[in-house]
């Protein structure tokens, strides 16, 4: 380095220190600098939200001018060192001190841009969808649930917000998160959200579930997928070339990343600079959005291109829910703690939903937004005011806050909600109960593997059959039940195993197998044939089995007949 500053030659003669018209930038910036009395403050290594939003001005402008035609303006004819070429053509495109001139300039024009751009964004307000109170009797604790969020809305709003939604399942959690950062926004500000999911199937299906119930317009919610088709196509060409010209220039998103929202553009602060691109624009605007983690953990990671820019932006302008995040791995802990961490330092309230939350997990998730949220505070929050994060508890009977000064008293808080759900839970009656099943096997080899399992299911099978069994026509019985498996390879066997073993006299047994490897066309038949009527006509699933099977009643000379779906998720 000190070579490169000090000795003449090549190297040298590429510095911008070189350009007459770099020079005279460099003084202009540095006068307003020494002027610039809060410089000295907020212009320091430990000012964490100022470093990453420079940071994200300075690649967003980048990737902006890198897209421009060349200024002349802006070169120095003596200068001869280039920054980047033309993506079609190769040739060479915009000149060094050029492209920093223009980098300069259009980031201190985001600079002033991002920190209220939040504000300046659509949102959902006066909505009757999130504000109607829950009349149905498994859905009424949405309402405490409502009304312990809007008296923290204010608060929440200074001091940050970290909650945890531990209903079961079955009691409409998915619409209660929506109602919560509806309700901890308040009217005036307007709900902007993120539910973060942890598989892409169910990312449509969420976002399709949240427009109906919710009465969601199409400019209201945008959905992140992932289209398979084109991605398996993408895997099987061949690696291209990587392009050298200009990482600037990259796209925001991977080409089988698709943002489906109909919302009309808005032409809020950052039109100029995402005019080319709509997806983005898109990602940007949209009040409410439905998309996997994968899908904004990289706005913590310094990726190539500029894929971090889309993921910081929503952050940036949205609150978070994380649904579901102890699926995870205990290995992608460390990247969940980043998200969360980054989520509390661009100053998002975060909601965490699982009915499966292990306090010590909880606890790491909150040390990570209180550390992010202090780093927002120092910049924009009230001078002085001392970190005092608004905690919330939700359940199918409770809905409780509590401000948490220390990790110490938010682990106790946690531990005791926990500790009172679990004495309640105990209450109550049990609808499933578990029951552990041998396999065994002749040898450890895979095909008397897949032999022993199909035996021991066709034998549980017909057990569970008896204790569920529900009356059909004429005279006939039917239940329904569900083998779920986690590779596709072992659940084809299986399947084929299990369709070799004959059924005993009296039984017809009808298997229908699915998995995420299926041609998109006959995965899209089957889920709608068996999966979809089940949701859509809200029929309790001793109901949708009879009405499954009654077409089949009249063809089958069996006195029983057995329905036994074998799905995969598709991880």
């Amino acid at each position: 380095m000190k070579q490169t500053f000090s000795e003449p030659g090549p190297s040298r003669q590429g510095l911008p220190l070189r350009s007459h018209t770099w020079q005279g930038k460099a003084r202009q910036l540095a006068k307003r600098a020494a002027n610039a009395v809060s410089l000295g403050l907020f212009g320091k290594m430990d000012q964490a939200f100022t470093l990453h939003m420079a940071r994200l001005a300075l690649m967003l402008a980048d990737h902006h001018y890198s897209s421009q035609e060349p200024v002349a303006a802006w070169q120095d004819a003596d200068y001869s060192a280039w920054a980047n070429t033309h993506r079609q053509t190769g040739h060479l495109k915009q000149k060094l001190d050029e492209h920093i001139a223009g980098v300069s300039h259009h980031a201190l024009l985001l600079g002033r841009s991002l920190p209220l751009l939040r504000c300046q964004l659509p949102a959902i307000t006066q909505h009757k969808g999130f504000r109607e109170r829950a009349k149905d009797e498994r859905y009424r604790w949405q309402n405490k649930a409502w009304d312990v969020s809007e008296s923290l809305c204010e608060r929440a709003r200074k001091q940050g917000f970290f909650g945890i939604n531990m209903a079961s399942t079955g009691c409409g959690k998915t619409f209660a998160n929506a109602r919560i950062m509806y309700a901890l926004a308040g009217e005036d500000e307007g709900c902007r959200f993120t539910v973060a999911l942890g598989l892409r199937t169910l990312t449509l299906q969420t976002g399709e579930a949240l427009r109906r119930r919710l009465g969601l317009g199409e400019d209201d919610l945008a959905v992140i997928v992932g289209s398979r088709a084109v991605r398996e196509l993408h895997q099987e060409a061949p690696e291209p070339e990587p392009d050298e010209s200009s990482a600037s220039e990259e796209a925001f998103f991977e080409s089988h990343q698709y943002v489906h929202y109909d919302g009309v553009p808005n032409n809020g602060p950052l039109r100029h600079w995402l005019e080319k691109d709509t997806t983005l624009r898109q990602l940007v605007d949209a009040p409410v959005l439905v998309t996997t983690l994968d899908h904004l953990i990289p706005a913590t990671e310094g990726v190539r291109g500029g894929k971090q820019i889309a993921p910081m932006l929503r952050l940036l302008t949205s609150d978070l829910v994380l649904d579901e995040p102890d699926d995870f791995d205990i290995a992608d802990q460390h990247a969940l703690c980043r998200l969360v961490n980054w989520a509390g330092m661009l100053g998002s309230r975060v909601l965490l939903s699982s009915a499966t939350l292990p306090p010590a997990f909880v606890l790491a998730l909150h040390t990570a937004y209180c550390s992010g949220r202090k780093a927002w505070q120092q910049a924009c929050g009230e001078p002085g005011m001392p970190l005092e994060v608004c905690c919330a508890w939700f359940d199918e009977d409770i809905a409780q806050e509590k401000v948490c000064t220390t990790a110490e008293e938010f682990y106790h808080a946690q531990c005791a909600f926990a500790e009172s759900r679990a004495k309640r839970l105990a209450k109550k009656n049990v609808l499933r109960i578990s029951d552990i099943v041998n396999v065994t096997t002749s040898s450890s080899q895979s095909s008397e593997v897949i032999s022993g399992l199909a035996n021991t299911l066709h034998a549980e099978i017909l057990k569970l059959h008896k204790v569920h069994q529900q009356p059909a026509e004429k005279g006939k019985t039917v239940s329904s039940g569900l083998v779920r498996m986690a590779n596709i390879n072992p659940l084809v066997a299986t399947a084929q195993a299990l369709m070799r073993i004959p059924s005993p006299d009296g039984y017809c047994i009808h298997y229908c197998v699915y998995h995420s490897q299926h041609p998109l066309r006959s995965a899209r038949l089957l889920k709608s044939s068996s999966i979809s009527p089940l949701r859509e006509t809200r029929l309790n699933p001793i109901s949708y089995t009879r009405q499954f099977s009654r077409q089949y009643m009249s063809i089958l000379p069996s006195t029983i007949y057995l329905w036994c779906l074998v799905p995969l998720s598709s991880k």
